[in-house]
This record gives structure tokens, C-alpha cells and sequence, in this order.
């Protein structure tokens, strides 16, 4: 009777195995790939027609200084104003720099707008990125929502919560079922989430008020500066929905997190000869 040896690289194998399936369920604050030069983001809002609001453009220049054109455009359903529709901007390494937009909804607006912003460098005028977002309009009495602050930035593992602005535009009180969820607007990182709690389910919203909602949220302490995280808010009335999306970024790394230099540091004796498909190595 012969007996079969195991394959010498078969235990390494299943150790791969293992850790790939530990990866796959530990996908929050894990796996976390460095971000591109330049960090943009957006937010999503509701606004009622006929109104203005600012929203904020979030900036993180990651590793190297930006300096950055930058100008609108704007389609959809209605066409939004946007104020200033163009600019220019120059962000140091690894600091976050905000823009402040002026975005009126015309009085007669039903839908969804987009509006994008593009990216150019000042040098040259090369294509830097380009990111866009979407204005609903809050027809029918639906309230208003928007993120409140439209990023939340702090450094790695700081706890704390991503808030959304809700409000009013009836004169009676009235009982909004509350959706959200969690996404990563970077598609390297579309797996990566950071850890915190939910929106609550529903909030009672009174005639003409604003209210705040929240969500606990824990900037990943493995995460690389420039790094960020997208929370969506929906708020279900009996005139219909009002969405936004807000991020949390990360503003600074914690040094102990990432890898600073490789070095060797001596030899491991294997417990047995190595062996490939064709034999002894």
C-alpha cells in the first residue's frame, strides 16, 4: 500500500487560504490603498426651489502641493446657478483647503441637477480630475437635507460622527422614515468603510424646523491621509424623498499605521526542504 506525501508547499497554501478569507470579512479599516495626488469631494443635497444655500468643495493635496484651476458645469433637470462658477487654488502638501459654493435652486426646478467640477493644473493646464455631485430639488412640501459639515475631517482612529441638516417646509409637524448607508467614493478603496453606528430610523420633524441627525463614525486607524468615506441620508415623507451625501476624510495619518522603510534583519531556517512541482529546490 503506497502512501501519498502532502506537497511540502501545500500548508503554505492553506495559510494563504485562511488569511484570505479573514481579509474578506474584516473589510472595514482594512486593505486601505493610498489615495490619488489630489482629494476632491462633493456633496449631494435637497434644496427647496427657489433657495439658496452654500455647500463646501473639500481639497486635500496628499504628499505633494497642488495648485489648481478649477471650473463648473452644470445639467440635469434644471439648471443651477452656482456661485463662483470658476477659480483657482493652491494647497500645500498634505493640507486640506475648503471652497464655499453659493448654489440657488430656480423656483421652478423639479428633479435632479448635476453639477461637476473639473480640475486642471495651473501649469499647463493638465487634466487633474473631475468630480460631480447631484442637487434634488424639494418639491411638494418634501424637507431639505444636506450634510452638515459637507466633509467631516479629522486624523486617523479620531471617533465622531457624520450630522445632516433637516429641514422643514411644511407648517405641521410631520414622522420621516430615515435610510442611509455607507459607500467609499474611491474605487481603489470601494471595499474600505469606517466603523460606526446608523442613522436612526425615523425622526419626527416639526412644522418650519430644522433638526440634526447623526451617525457615530470612526475614522479608520489604518487609513492613509487623503483617505475618505461617503454616508448617504434619506429621509421618506408623504410627499416623497430627500437625499444627501456627505464625507468624513482623513486629514492626517498616524505614523505608527504605515510602513517607513524595509530592512533585513537576518535568516529564518525552514522546518523542511523546499520543494516545487519538479522537485527539490
Amino acid at each position: 500500500m503506497r502512501t501519498r506525501l502532502r506537497h511540502p508547499a501545500l500548508p503554505l497554501a492553506l495559510i494563504f487560504l485562511s488569511g484570505a478569507a479573514l481579509c474578506a470579512q474584516a473589510r472595514a479599516a482594512t486593505g486601505w490603498i493610498p489615495p490619488p495626488s489630489v482629494t476632491a469631494l462633493l456633496p449631494t443635497a435637497t434644496f427647496a426651489p427657489g433657495s439658496s444655500h452654500p455647500i463646501e468643495l473639500t481639497l486635500r493635496a496628499n504628499g505633494v502641493p497642488a495648485s489648481l484651476n478649477w471650473a463648473a458645469s452644470v445639467g440635469g433637470a434644471f439648471v443651477l446657478d452656482v456661485s463662483p462658477a470658476s477659480g483657482s487654488i493652491s494647497v500645500p502638501a498634505d493640507s486640506v483647503r475648503r471652497v464655499t459654493l453659493s448654489i440657488t435652486v430656480p423656483a421652478a426646478a423639479v428633479g435632479a441637477a448635476s453639477l461637476s467640477l473639473e480640475f486642471t493644473n495651473q501649469a499647463g493646464g493638465g487634466h487633474v480630475m473631475k468630480v460631480t455631485s447631484s442637487i434634488f430639488a424639494a418639491t411638494g412640501g418634501r424637507p431639505e437635507v444636506w450634510p452638515n459639515p459637507s466633509t467631516w475631517a479629522a486624523v486617523a482612529n479620531t471617533a465622531g460622527s457624520m450630522s445632516f441638516q433637516v429641514h422643514s417646509l411644511l407648517g405641521a409637524a410631520e414622522s420621516l422614515v430615515v435610510t442611509g448607508g455607507r459607500s467609499n467614493p474611491d474605487p481603489s478603496n470601494s471595499g474600505a468603510l469606517f466603523r460606526g453606528g446608523a442613522l436612526p430610523t425615523d425622526v419626527n420633524l416639526p412644522g418650519g424646523a430644522t433638526i440634526t441627525v447623526t451617525a457615530s463614525t470612526t475614522i479608520a486607524a489604518s487609513a492613509y491621509a487623503g483617505n475618505s468615506d461617503a454616508m448617504q441620508c434619506s429621509m421618506t415623507s408623504n410627499e416623497g424623498i430627500s437625499t444627501a451625501l456627505g464625507f468624513a476624510l482623513v486629514s492626517a495619518a498616524l505614523p505608527e499605521s504605515l510602513p517607513a522603510a524595509l530592512y533585513p534583519v537576518g535568516v529564518t531556517p525552514m522546518s523542511e526542504d523546499a520543494a516545487g512541482r519538479d522537485g527539490p529546490v
